[in-house]
């Protein structure tokens, strides 16, 4: 093996120098030089060398065991010689279709680059046709170097396709899997002592043009592979018309960004006629019959919830808002620059309890209604729309001037008529402006309900003046007098001549006002005062931001029916009281760097932990000093290890361990029913087994992690909120569910209540703690039921909130007697709400409680690119103990069982930096 035969450029060759490959035990391949694995380690066997690929292995079968060409190599692997083989894949002329799906390697095109030697053209011409083909001597008769060309459609560009008619397999024991081809080489080159400056800048050019070359490969294969085209069409649609589109309709855009065209009914065509067009792939979507027609938006399932910066755009946008900046982060929580996942900031499977949950439907932006961030969204909404500013962390984060804080919609509209008798402004100027607020804000969906709650506020806001009742006598007329400045006098004018002014009630001047003669009470109005003008507009603003039509998009049919009265404050049962805190490790958790391996029998034990892990595993100073040992005399499991070690980020976890308060369950993964490995890898004959859906997906196995409902791929109740729910209804006792985080899906179900980490308690809308007729008004807007499963959502959410935080409002004031509550940051600041709320239990406290179920979520566990465990791992450790102390001195500890999940646990081997996603952990 030597420069000939490619040292410095690790590829799979036909030629008969021995190409050596090690194959895991999981299937994973990768290459062997030996020649060069001093001066690159990737080139080396082993478990760390960051160099594995995923074959597909011809029928699913791999070597395990020692052959003519595989050998044991001592740790599960097996080094095995591969042989490489080249085949023509048609013998003959192919047909177009069988073409399509067999052939895999690209060719450049004879006709610009020149034919190969020793083909000629097989079809004619060569220029025509839906299958063109170069073969040797232009024969009836095809082999591996026969190019065949595969006309295209024109919305993939026309002209031709080209392939090389062959197919390579690597061979070993039997055993083979296709050779793909590829752009980067296997393993890289390798550098030696002697390498020229000039030869290693060379290699490094044409490494990076290859790394180039492969993922503009990868960018093209996704952007054309046949799911890509319904996954957009279903995004867009979701984004910017309805959250559960027909089949139809997802089919009518997905198909306009195939063919790069859409004409809609009666009209032109749009897009450029080529594959991925998005002005086709916008058109489609916005003037589908689904986006357009008046009768849809009737039905109770169709639109969306809007997105709160949707929201906030729209509110200054349709009202003339001038000024700024606008905090999009730190405000609406929606940074294009901060996403919180991979997967945006909602997720697109997410059902939320209620009449959407109950028809399997999904809402994304339903995420957002916990009272939490509900709460601050909507006093978002209020100060800026009272006060023309934002206040954010201490400073002002945008200042804005809306049209009408002072005339201009009034101008708009025309001016303030008179007053009528019963001292309230002219209904007829309510009615005007609530025709264009309903017009900017709601698209003019505003229902009948939301209208009188928004025209009754409007009673309210002019200050408080006295009319002068009189009537004209015939023949004259009613006229307002100037002359009271700021407000408005009245006299009477003959009809014969409006010259002639008439005060039969004996108005007089006095000073800038008309009083009467004979009592000196005011005969003027304050209704064109500007001040109540302002505050009129800003008023009914404020609730149109409150109204459910303002947070969705579909119309809203107010019923008779009462909206659901709150749940009762119970007297407790005679079974005590019990609290449950879950704890989710957002990412998949590497537990195996959690617990460790110690003392087992044989070659398992410490030293095989570290070998199989490799760069990946803890080192001996990174465990916790005091062993743990599994189960206790008849409780000990029979398994070979005696004792393990935690890291030592763990170590109060590991003394609760060991005072029998803690425990440590292995191997729990989302299971639907037993299945063997095979199964899961789908290979073999047998049965096929029910798996969880999107295995190794984050929002699928987060999901189901916390539903415990693996059968469902939708985001539906939690596990803590069925657990809640089925006690209450068992018992007649009162359980509730309590979130601590945006989206820990434990705790999804109807009456969650959410907490605000950083405020210690309940989120306190802004509008309730003003009072007055404002809040009132919201009050009376959410009084009835609605035909619409979004804006029943909304209500849901906004009606929980009220209600939290007027019984949870005091938990901020519920002190805490633990001393180890230091050091132990944001994560400590979940466990001490999580205190505080226990303790105001009971007949004493601010609520009645039976069972408390607290969700909490914890992120930075997707450790993909380092072995070094989140911050959050040791924050936890220390809020544990800090939680244990305090709900000792409650007396509540032996009562309160804390538990902690991830989505799934992850690989045991490296994948050169960090771990991938694995099954159980």
């Amino acid at each position: 093996y030597g420069d000939a035969c490619a040292t410095k450029q690790a590829v799979w060759l036909s030629e008969s120098c021995a190409m050596r490959v090690q194959v895991r035990d999981n299937g994973h391949v990768n290459l062997v030089v030996p020649d060069a694995a001093e001066a690159d380690p990737r080139l080396a066997a082993g478990a760390a060398n960051g160099n594995h690929f995923i074959p597909r292995w011809k029928g699913g079968a791999f070597p395990k065991q020692a052959g003519a060409a595989c050998a044991d190599n001592g740790d599960g692997s097996f080094l095995c010689e591969a042989a490489v083989t080249r085949a023509p894949v048609f013998v003959l002329e192919p047909t177009v279709q069988a073409a399509r799906a067999e052939l895999r390697v690209g060719a450049f095109d004879p006709q610009v680059y020149g034919v190969p030697a020793g083909l000629a053209c097989a079809t004619g011409t060569c220029t025509t046709g839906e299958l063109v083909a170069w073969t040797p001597g232009g024969g009836a008769a095809y082999d591996a170097a026969s190019i065949i060309g595969l006309k295209q459609p024109a919305h993939l560009g026309g002209g031709y396709a080209y392939y090389r008619n062959m197919e390579e397999t690597v061979a070993m024991d039997g055993y083979q899997f296709r050779n793909a081809p590829g752009f980067m080489p296997l393993a890289g080159w390798a550098r030696r002592d002697d390498d020229a400056a000039d030869q290693i800048a060379s290699r490094d050019r044409a490494l990076r043009a290859a790394a180039e070359h492969e993922t503009a490969a990868l960018l093209q294969y996704l952007l054309r592979h046949r799911s890509t085209a319904p996954f957009v069409a279903k995004l867009f649609i979701a984004r910017l018309v309805t959250s559960n589109p027909s089949t139809r309709y997802v089919r009518s855009v997905a198909e306009a960004f195939t063919y790069g065209r859409y004409t809609a009914a009666g009209g032109t065509a749009r897009g450029s006629g080529r594959y991925g067009c998005m002005t086709a792939l916008v058109a489609a979507t916005l003037l589908d019959p689904e986006a357009r027609s008046v009768t849809v938006d009737a039905d109770p399932a169709h639109g969306q919830l809007r997105e709160p910066l949707v929201k906030q755009v729209a509110l200054l946008r349709s009202q003339g808002a001038t000024g700024g900046p606008l905090g999009v982060r730190q405000s609406w929580q929606q940074d294009a620059f901060a996403v919180p996942g991979v997967f945006g900031f909602f997720l697109p499977s997410n059902s939320p309890p209620g009449p959407l949950g109950a028809r399997d439907l999904v809402s994304p932006e339903a995420e957002f209604l916990g009272s939490t961030q509900l709460g601050t969204l909507l006093d978002r909404l209020y100060e800026q729309t009272l006060t023309g500013k934002l206040e954010a962390r201490g400073y002002v984060q945008g200042a804005f001037t809306f049209m009408a804080d002072d005339a201009d919609v009034l101008a708009l509209l025309g001016d303030l008529p008179p007053g009528n008798p019963d001292g309230y402004p002219d209904p007829a100027l309510a009615g005007r402006l609530l025709e264009f607020l309903d017009l900017t804000l709601t698209g003019g969906r505003l229902s009948a309900g939301s209208k009188a709650a928004v025209v009754r506020l409007a009673g309210a806001w002019a200050a408080p003046y006295t009319h002068n009742p009189f009537a004209c006598p015939s023949g004259t007329t009613l006229q307002r007098d100037a002359g009271c400045g700021a407000t408005v006098g009245h006299y009477c004018t003959l009809d014969s001549d409006p010259r002639q002014k008439r005060n039969p009630h004996g108005c007089m001047r006095s000073g800038a006002a008309f009083v009467d003669k004979a009592s000196g009470a005011p005969c003027c109005t304050d209704l064109a005062a500007p001040a109540a003008r302002a505050r009129a507009v800003r008023d009914m603003r404020v609730l149109m931001t409150f109204v459910p039509e303002f947070h969705t998009t579909n119309l809203r049919r107010v019923t008779a029916d009462d909206a659901p009265a709150p749940p009762p404050q119970l007297a407790k049962g005679g079974d005590g009281y019990k609290a449950v805190v879950a704890v989710n490790l957002a990412g998949g958790a590497d537990t195996f760097n959690y617990v460790v391996p110690d003392v087992c029998s044989g070659d398992l034990g410490y030293a095989e932990y570290q070998r199989v892990r490799g760069n990946v595993a803890l080192a001996r100073a990174d465990l916790a000093p005091q062993p743990i040992v599994p189960g206790v005399g008849a409780r000990r499991p029979a398994q070979p290890c005696a004792q393990f070690r935690l890291a030592k980020n763990l170590t109060n976890v590991a003394a609760m361990f060991e005072g029998g308060d803690a425990a440590i369950l292995a191997s729990v993964g989302n299971l639907i029913a037993p299945v063997t490995r095979g199964q899961v890898a789908k290979k073999g004959t047998g049965p096929k087994a029910e798996l969880p859906a999107g295995l190794g997906a984050h929002n699928f196995q987060s999901a189901m992690s916390q539903t415990v409902h693996p059968q469902s791929k939708l985001v539906g109740q939690g596990v803590l909120g069925r657990m809640a729910e089925a006690y209450a209804q068992e018992t007649g006792n009162t359980a509730r569910v309590y979130s601590l985080r945006r989206n820990p899906r434990y705790a999804k179900g109807a009456g969650t209540v959410f907490l605000n980490v950083k405020r210690q308690g309940p989120t306190k809308l802004q509008i309730t703690t003003d009072g007055g007729a404002k809040a009132a008004a919201m009050h009376e807007l959410l009084a009835k039921q609605s035909e619409s499963y979004f804006a029943e959502t909304y209500a849901a959410g906004l009606r929980t909130a009220l209600r939290q935080a007027e019984m949870l409002g005091p938990v901020t004031d519920v002190a805490l007697q633990g001393t180890r509550w230091e050091n132990t940051g944001e994560v400590g600041e979940n466990f001490k709400l999580i205190s505080r709320v226990m303790k105001m239990r009971g007949d004493g406290g601010a609520r009645m409680a039976d069972r408390d179920f607290f969700a909490v979520g914890l992120s930075g566990y997707d450790t993909h690119s380092s072995r070094i465990q989140p911050p959050h791992t040791q924050l936890l450790d220390l809020a544990l103990a800090g939680f244990k102390e305090e709900a000792q001195l409650a007396g509540d500890w032996q009562d309160t069982v804390v538990v902690t999940t991830s989505e799934f646990g992850r690989t045991l081997r490296t994948n050169g930096k960090g771990t991938d996603h694995g099954r159980a952990g």
